[in-house]
């Protein structure tokens, strides 16, 4: 005997997917017959009583939801008397026909039951277990051919789904109180990364002043140790976002690359009066009050660019935030 699948639906979003269900279904599972209430009588006065005897003799029911209808009584009544029968066991599954609906917002009692999601996976999920009932035991052969036909078949149904759903809806705006505190984390983030890296540079320099004492200053060497302080610096907040600047990380990045850096050094070099075209032969080491004064004027000069890099990522900051509290001012005063 066929496997009575009952379609229920309701609004104008859910009814197209649930028509072509009804129908889509008959074609990809073998022995299961669906129906739906359009087919019984609507208006007479016995068609509350047909439509309560069909969902009790109904084995399994799938019910098609989103966020405009799961609220609606009738969707939490017909699988109640499906499921409230005691001849014999049944099953309600509602099917998220709203590709961007979320299980988890399910009003109860529809929440209580597994939902199908309208991809691919969930809805051979969804088919499998119609399957499984409808013709227990399952053989390998059936199996692969029920993949086999749903393959075939599923863009039909995919169509109906998208062109039900329209476009995505608009992400909600968030509340002004939001880019506040998004602020403040952002800036926090900021003070961090600058008070770290105070520190380390002023490592990488004592390491430069130390080469200069040597005779083995290197430019690009000095740059990488400075590169490399800064990965380690940012690589602990790589994965934080911003409401206002995106990826905090990428925000960084986009001030802090080797070039900079690289000029940087080249302006401090100018600055200090290291001579780029020294001879092959080392020079003359200096003398530690002459490397002292050097190391002072370079933490300086490190101290004032740092300085004015953090600067300016709070004038961004501060200019998204600006930006987004004035747009919401004029929104309010059009709407006054």
């Amino acid at each position: 005997m066929a496997l009575s699948v009952f379609i229920g639906w309701s609004g104008r979003k859910s009814f197209p997917v649930a028509e072509k269900l009804a129908v889509w279904l008959e074609e990809v599972i073998p022995n299961i017959e669906t129906w739906m209430s359009e087919e019984l009588s609507p208006g007479t006065v016995a068609w509350f009583s047909d439509l309560n005897e069909k969902l009790r003799q109904a084995d399994f029911a799938v019910i098609c939801v989103n966020p405009d209808n799961w609220d609606n009584p009738w969707l939490s009544y017909e699988p109640g008397v499906v499921i409230g029968k005691t001849h014999k066991e049944a099953r309600v599954c509602p099917y998220l026909v709203d590709p961007y609906a979320l299980r988890r917002n399910l009003p109860e009692p529809l929440k209580l039951f597994w939902a199908a999601k309208p991809t691919k996976e969930g809805t051979y999920q969804l088919i499998e277990i119609i399957h499984q009932a409808a013709n227990s035991p399952v053989s390998d052969k059936s199996a692969k051919e029920l993949k086999r036909v749903f393959n075939r078949k599923w863009s039909e149904l995919k169509k109906v789904i998208d062109d039900a759903a329209g476009p995505p809806p608009p992400p909600p705006s968030p509340d002004p109180a939001e880019y506040l505190d998004d602020f403040m984390k952002v800036s926090r983030r900021i003070e961090s990364h600058q008070d770290r890296l105070y520190g380390q540079f002023h490592d990488v320099i004592k390491k430069a002043v130390k080469a200069i004492r040597a005779g083995t200053y290197n430019s690009k060497a000095i740059v990488e140790l400075a590169a490399s302080e800064i990965r380690k610096s940012k690589e602990r907040f790589r994965d934080d976002d911003s409401l206002l600047v995106g990826n905090v990380c990428a925000f960084f990045e986009s001030y802090y690359t080797e070039d900079v850096l690289q000029r940087a050094i080249t302006e401090m070099e100018l600055a200090l009066k290291i001579d780029k075209k020294q001879s092959k032969t080392p020079p003359k080491p200096r003398s530690l009050k002459e490397l002292d004064s050097l190391r002072e004027d370079w933490e300086t000069y490190m101290e004032v660019a740092v300085a004015k890099v953090f600067a300016e990522f709070h004038r961004i900051l501060l200019g998204k935030l600006n930006n987004y509290l004035g747009g919401i001012a004029r929104r309010n005063r059009g709407g006054a």
